[in-house]
């Protein structure tokens, strides 16, 4: 064993030794760089909830909900009177009976991609 020791005290090894530590010790260094600067992290700009006093804080959440809900209505929510989804590009068509996209239905009836076009032969 004595030999072994010898071995790992040459400075040979205790260099390899000492760059093979140092990368390791740079690549957490990397690693905890990179997941401390993730998206979800608040920048100084925005108030974390320990600068702002609890009360305060349910508040401004209260009013900021309040806010979004009043002026971002809920996906699907537009529907017309036919229940088509007007966000979604749908319109109601007569002659169909049902919501289409105007651009696909033009397609698949050989008229022009026009809103009027497909309006005028939908009936609408």
């Amino acid at each position: 064993m004595n030999g072994l020791n010898k071995m790992f005290q040459t400075p040979l090894f205790l260099k390899i030794k000492t760059v093979l530590l140092l990368a390791v010790m740079s690549t957490l260094i990397v690693a905890c760089h990179n997941k401390s600067n993730s998206p979800t992290e608040t920048t100084a700009s925005e108030p974390t909830s320990a600068s702002v006093p609890a009360s305060e804080n349910s508040s401004a959440a209260n009013a900021a909900d309040a806010s979004m809900s009043s002026s971002m209505p809920l996906p699907g929510s537009d529907r017309d009177a036919h229940g088509c989804i007007a966000s979604a590009g749908f319109i109601w068509c007569t002659k169909e009976n049902s919501c289409v996209k105007p651009w696909d239905y033009a397609a698949g009836v050989s008229i022009p991609n026009t809103l009027e076009a497909v309006n005028s032969y939908c009936g609408n």
